[in-house]
């Protein structure tokens, strides 16, 4: 039943993102905002783009110089998700924050648009709605990780919001889409998953 509801959702995400449902002001066509029903447990995190290490392991990227969690065990809105960070006790240690776009764009790989440095503008100093552009999702979905360096495959909030004065600042944050390797906005109140990052 789980695995159907999952599926439902990427389809439901996948019409909308498809069909051109941006006239620029509002990238929620496509979101799962607020009555998405149970937000408790939703078991293994296989179903939410399990990085397969298990048992509280977090994995080092090097590269990067950045340390990531496991992706959270259930799905949860923005706010939840800051706090989820900021009081995660994994491997002994306390440290984690909710990542930036930029930081959780170092992630992505096989999508040039949204790879670090590609054509995507959305990134740590570029958070206005104008940065948004048809780059950001250009990718088609992909359900085996490829566009994850850890193999993620779920939507991840990212710690950044639309920048102050744009529409929607204050109400909606960034996120990627691993399915697809796109970059996007979501109203805070949506369901999306966790990684956390410490540095």
């Amino acid at each position: 039943m789980k695995r159907l509801l999952v599926f439902v959702l990427v389809m439901f995400l996948f019409v909308f993102a498809g069909c051109g449902g941006d006239d620029g002001e509002n990238g929620d066509d496509h979101s799962n905002t607020g009555n998405t029903g149970d937000t408790g447990d939703t078991g293994d995190s296989g179903d939410t783009g399990n990085t397969g290490t298990g048992g509280g392991d977090t994995i080092a990227d090097k590269g990067e110089n950045y340390v990531w969690s496991e992706v959270s065990s259930r799905s949860i809105n923005w706010e939840d998700a800051i706090s989820y960070c900021e009081n995660l006790d994994q491997d002994g240690h306390v440290d984690w924050k909710l990542p930036t776009i930029g930081q959780l764009r170092s992630l992505i790989v096989e999508c040039p648009g949204t790879i670090p440095g590609g054509t995507c503008k959305i990134n740590d100093s570029c958070l206005e709605l104008s940065c948004r552009d048809p780059e950001c999702m250009k990718c088609p979905v992909s359900g085996d990780g490829k566009y994850s360096k850890l193999g993620l495959t779920g939507t991840i909030w990212s710690g950044s919001e639309i920048a102050e004065g744009s529409t929607f600042s204050g109400t909606h944050a960034w996120y990627v889409y691993f399915l697809s390797g796109s970059i996007d906005y979501h109203h805070k109140d949506t369901i999306n998953d966790v990684i956390c990052v410490r540095f």
